[in-house]
């Protein structure tokens, strides 16, 4: 079974950000911000444009990340990029029961040149996407990237070893005044190198069709 990968590829990147996918109870929310304040049990945020200033109630065993590593809830720092995962009860009280925080805003832009490898990270993964032009717009989980080139290495968020996840990568570029775009599904696992290579021609799909997923 494969998890989708919410990369934020590093993304945080990817982190995404950083960030992976978990099956949702039904009461189970996500949104993501900046983080204004986090102490006394209460985290302050607002959206990432810095409108919608809003307090959440902070579970005592809220689960919080800052760029993939423990911490408490007081260690979080202003200004970091923020996802939350809220739970409401059955008497609607809403409580944050997860906290995942990161300086970079995209999981997929932890990193915009290539660093250490994947060996040397083992909690996580590496994408290497290869496109036929420099200025060809790539995106993973629909979340925009900002490298450029036709050869880019990404990195995943810390992921659980030995375990299988996926990103579904698109691209898109100008080819003789026409806009390709294409899309494939990339299975990652951490301490490993995948490859999304958008230079053949196996990949195109029509406007308004979606290639089918490998199984």
């Amino acid at each position: 079974m494969l998890y989708r990968l919410s990369l934020p590829v590093v993304l945080g990147a990817m982190a995404l950000a950083g960030f992976i996918s978990q099956p949702a109870m039904a009461a189970e929310k996500t949104h993501e911000g900046k983080i204004v304040k986090a102490a006394d049990g209460k985290l302050t945020m607002t959206n990432k444009d810095g409108s919608n200033r809003h307090t959440h109630d902070v579970s005592a065993d809220a689960k919080i990340t800052s760029d993939g590593k423990e911490v408490k809830l007081d260690e979080l720092k202003e200004g970091y990029f923020v996802k939350v995962t809220t739970n409401t009860d059955d008497n609607d009280k809403t409580t944050v029961t997860r906290i995942e925080a990161r300086e970079t805003e995209s999981a997929s832009d932890e990193r915009g040149e290539r660093g250490a490898a994947p060996a040397e990270r083992g909690d996580r993964a590496s994408v290497r996407v290869m496109v036929p032009t420099r200025e060809a717009k790539v995106w993973f989980e629909n979340e925009a990237t900002k490298q450029q080139g036709t050869d880019r290495l990404y990195t995943s968020p810390p992921l659980e070893r030995g375990r299988p996840y996926h990103y579904t990568i698109k691209a898109s570029w100008l080819e003789n005044g026409r806009e390709i775009t294409r899309e494939q599904t990339v299975p990652v696992r951490a301490g490993q190198e995948a490859v999304a290579n958008f230079t053949g021609a196996n990949d195109e799909y029509a406007p308004g069709t979606r290639r089918r997923r490998a199984r």
